[in-house]
């Protein structure tokens, strides 16, 4: 366990830097690293059930993710998205940033008539 808990820590530390405490990839990490921790080697086996439940989860968010990236690619394709309004009589009139309050742009207002 020793081991598993070095690495289920690593893990931790790994996503904390890379994501925030409210990101899946955080939460997942650190499910694990409790499971570990708080596990006695008597208990091996709810403890394998357990990670095996966080591991089918994190596929699941795996799979969400990669479907709000097709979402995001098809929707970033501003030709074909035009052409759709066009098709219905609207042309694309304006395009203005939409940003956080970084500055970062993270979006496009599109304003048709």
């Amino acid at each position: 366990l020793r081991g598993a808990l070095t690495i289920a820590a690593l893990a931790t530390r790994t996503a904390l830097q890379r994501f925030d405490q409210r990101s899946p990839g955080w939460e997942i990490a650190e499910a694990a690293r409790r499971t570990v921790a708080t596990g006695p080697p008597a208990a091996l086996e709810p403890m394998v059930a357990t990670l095996r439940a966080i591991a089918r989860q994190a596929r699941n968010e795996l799979a969400r993710i990669d479907a709000l990236e097709r979402a995001c690619i098809a929707a970033d394709d501003r030709e074909r998205f035009v052409h759709a309004f066009a098709t219905a009589g609207l042309e694309l009139r304006a395009a203005k940033a939409v940003c956080e309050p970084s500055g970062r742009a993270f979006a496009n207002f599109l304003t048709f008539f």
